[in-house]
């Protein structure tokens, strides 16, 4: 599984995380009217930004550290918050039988003006076994 789909499947597998997305987890974008109806939000995006590969003075390539993105949608600014510490605290450090480790990189609170919502961009590195 790719890192990008071991992270969805994380996600989705927390209680906490999926009580408050009700599955709304989706690949690249939002889809359109996500504030309904039925609303869609609160809501996760992900992408892979960008994929680099270790490769050892052996040749080996043993480990892939996949860069992904993740924006957290909602209605309102505390909506975001508390689905930001939820996301933070299932991904930072998780481990599964597809990913060596999940790690937080950045942050970044934004305001949509044109769609009328809150978001919040995060960056995770997450390090999968070479295939």
């Amino acid at each position: 599984m790719t890192a990008d789909l071991a992270v969805r499947t994380l996600l989705l597998a927390n209680a906490s995380v999926a009580a408050v997305v009700a599955g709304h987890v989706y690949p690249l974008v939002l889809p359109q009217n996500p504030q309904g109806p039925p609303s869609l939000l609160p809501a996760i995006v992900y992408q892979r930004v960008t994929v680099l590969s270790a490769v050892d003075q052996d040749g080996n390539d043993d480990v892939v550290g996949v860069r992904l993105q993740l924006d957290l949608w909602a209605q309102t600014f505390d909506a975001l918050a508390s689905l930001r510490a939820l996301v933070s605290a299932a991904l930072n450090g998780a481990t599964s039988p597809d990913l060596q480790g999940v790690f937080s990189e950045s942050e970044q609170d934004m305001y949509d003006s044109e769609v009328k919502l809150y978001r919040t961009s995060m960056d995770f590195m997450a390090f999968e076994a070479a295939a």
